[in-house]
């Protein structure tokens, strides 16, 4: 999910600091001049000049006339601030020398000062840009764990020391899904979730240590002691400090214990409330959008002009959080946080609806589903596709605190319950209506459902965390309309699956649509052959062949011929493509490589769109600045040669009586019957 954190006041700007000063002395000889410079850092590059150190300098010294102020010597090589100064007091005397017997010439006298005073000018602008340039602000970097109810993720965030109003500008620059492990120590599929190790809280250092290590190799090693780290936990934890309040603090204790182990300064796990994920989550979307600041035309952080902040919905895997802005902030003052970033303060409203989550809804929902069904064993799900089975243990949706509630007589965890689908969209809705309260709302405008307080919202939302995952596996990602939302819905719902063989359908590329064709959803399936490309995860931008589907959540992939080694993989890592090879059930590595190998896949695939496409976006992020430029500059001259050729059509068609590309009227005397724009004789008939 995409959450934040608000770094802590107490982080410093800075510290170093300069200062310059140019002070003017007369004496009797004539004018000199002493600059002063000061700074807190050694070897800072304060003036660049050219000394010779020979007898070359001796010799100028003696010879005036043979001396010059120019700003030459003022460039060419980077002194300290002593030796900038010692040079400048004998290039001071030095010019005094020269200025002594110039000024036997009244008429140069002006010209003398004026070229000194350039040349003094030019030091001072010298000692300032490199002074600009030693005094860059360095980075900070923080650590961040979103430890959700279904995965942990470690951000790597970093910021400019100097912060712009008291908040820091973060940029995020890396990721890392936890992985959990097997017997062999290897990483196979993303972590549950912290919450999942209530029985086993020492059994969480094996995972976190397979990030971490990518971490410390990201932060530079001298300031790891400075690096602060930061573990949040959502509404996965939150239930289970409901439910066995000492499990939770055994988990938390040991991630205490394993972090005060590290490198870096552990801040402490903590469960944050409901408010407090949906605020974070709102800091973020707003962020990310760039409603809290943007760059002027001088390049610095200024706050948006009229600019309003958006919505932020949150879908979890326990809960969901809303938070905006109200209509009438000061109306709902007390049922809004104030939060302060760069210097502007915002009353935001949020609220988390634990048990609304992903996951958990759908634990709601089959426990709803088998108390209104007549027998235990066999239960008819409206939200699966027709000819979907799953079979599920009483335990996996009973054994939540949200569904305590109705949780049956006869209650046995370890039983198994077989769902069918029956694909009924409007019967899923209404069952999925009863998950709601809403006659406690019934004559409140300010209650949604539950009873809850709630204002009136303004402005636009942002939907992210489970609602983008949902969109993209109905390739809804980005703009769509609600009809579209519930036209694609119908189709996944209603249409009917493989009844032979039911099995999960992956997510297609982003370029596709979702088609019905010969009675089915999807046009790939997971299947022994198919071929996958992986979106995410340690092996990105490989293809694998799926040699057996171990359940419902991974498979047995194996890539002989793109460097991935049989390994078990979760479905959510890969994309199905259009190809599929022929060998038998777990097929040895030899038998999958003489079938890639046969039906050349790499050069397939390499030949799709989807793989061009891929290509072109990993290039156009390795171009530099200079190469970006030379391919606007080709972009215009291709566009200025196109409207220029247009331009010579439009004026050869002009001559000819008709404008290309539209069909003209049919001229004067051309057979009745001849379709439009036919030249004169043309045969009648229809065109």
């Amino acid at each position: 999910m995409c959450e934040s954190f608000e770094e802590e006041n107490q982080t410093s700007k800075t510290s170093g600091k300069s200062g310059r000063s140019l002070s003017e002395e007369q004496s009797e000889t004539g004018a000199l001049f002493t600059i002063t410079a000061m700074n807190s850092r050694d070897d800072t590059v304060l003036v660049a000049a050219k000394v010779n150190e020979d007898n070359e300098t001796q010799s100028r010294l003696n010879n005036p006339r043979s001396l010059s102020c120019s700003s030459q010597d003022l460039s060419s090589r980077p002194f300290t601030s002593f030796v900038a100064m010692l040079w400048m007091h004998n290039m001071t005397n030095v010019c005094l020398k020269q200025i002594e017997m110039l000024t036997r010439t009244p008429s140069v006298v002006a010209q003398v000062f004026l070229l000194l005073s350039i040349v003094l000018v030019i030091a001072i602008a010298v000692i300032q840009i490199n002074q600009q340039r030693s005094l860059s602000p360095g980075l900070k970097y923080g650590i961040v764990l979103d430890a959700g109810s279904s995965r942990t993720t470690v951000y790597v965030y970093e910021w400019p020391a100097e912060k712009e109003n008291n908040t820091g500008v973060v940029t995020q620059t890396f990721k890392c899904n936890v992985k959990e492990i097997d017997a062999g120590d290897v990483a196979t599929e993303a972590c549950p979730g912290i919450s999942s190790y209530e029985n086993s809280p020492g059994a969480l250092a094996k995972p976190l240590d397979d990030c971490m290590n990518k971490v410390k190799e990201r932060i530079p090693a001298h300031l790891h002691k400075n690096t602060s780290v930061y573990l949040g936990a959502t509404a996965g934890m939150r239930l289970l400090r409901l439910q066995n309040e000492s499990a939770a603090n055994e988990v938390l204790a040991s991630i205490q214990n394993y972090f005060r182990a590290q490198p870096f300064e552990f801040r402490g796990a903590q469960i944050i409330t409901g408010p407090e994920e949906g605020v974070y989550g709102w800091i973020t979307a707003n962020y990310l959008m760039g409603n809290f600041l943007e760059r002027n035309l001088w390049r610095t952080w200024v706050h948006p002009y009229r600019k309003e902040t958006m919505g932020a919905l949150d879908l979890g895997g326990a809960s969901t959080q809303i938070s905006f802005i109200p209509e009438d902030p000061e109306e709902h003052f007390n049922s809004t946080l104030q939060v302060k970033l760069y210097g502007y303060n915002y009353n935001v409203y949020t609220h988390s609806h634990q048990c609304y989550g992903r996951d958990e809804a759908e634990k709601r929902l089959l426990a709803l589903l088998l108390q209104k069904s007549n027998t235990s064993a066999n239960v008819d799900n409206p939200c699966y596709p027709q000819n979907y089975n799953t079979a599920l243990t009483m335990k996996y949706f009973f054994g939540s605190l949200c569904t305590q509630s109705l949780t049956p007589a006869n209650y046995y965890p370890n039983q198994l319950v077989n769902f069918h689908g029956t694909g009924d969209p409007g019967l899923c809705q209404k069952m999925v209506s009863l998950l709601f309260n809403f006659t406690a709302c019934r004559d409140r405008e300010d209650c949604p459902f539950n009873g809850i307080h709630q204002p009136k919202a303004k402005g636009n939302f942002v939907a992210f965390s489970g609602f983008y995952y949902t969109m993209n596996a109905l390739n809804l990602s980005g703009h769509f309309s609600l009809d579209d939302f519930n036209s694609s819905l119908k189709v996944v719902v209603g249409s009917p699956q493989p009844a032979t063989k039911p099995q999960a359908a992956a997510r297609h590329s982003p370029t596709s649509r979702i088609r019905v064709e010969n009675g089915r959803v999807f046009k790939r399936f997971v299947e022994i052959g198919r071929v996958a490309f992986i979106s995410f995860g340690p092996h990105a931008g490989k293809l694998v062949a799926i040699v057996d589907v171990i359940d419902q959540n991974r498979a047995l992939v194996d890539g002989p011929c793109s460097g991935v080694r049989r390994q078990a993989m979760p479905f959510k890592c890969m994309q199905l493509t259009d190809f599929v090879l022929k060998f038998p059930h777990s097929a040895r590595q030899k038998c999958v490589r003489l079938a890639w190998e046969k039906e050349n896949i790499n050069e397939k695939w390499s030949a799709t769109r989807w793989a061009k496409k891929i290509e072109a976006r990993e290039k156009k992020a390795k171009m530099t600045d200079f190469d970006r430029y030379k391919v606007m500059k080709a972009k215009k001259m291709r566009n200025r040669i196109i409207k220029h050729e247009m331009k010579k059509l439009q004026r050869m068609a002009a001559k000819k009586g008709k404008k290309p590309g539209k069909p003209g009227k049919a001229p004067k005397g051309a057979p009745k019957g001849a379709p439009k724009g036919a030249p004169k004789g043309a045969p009648k008939g229809k065109s």
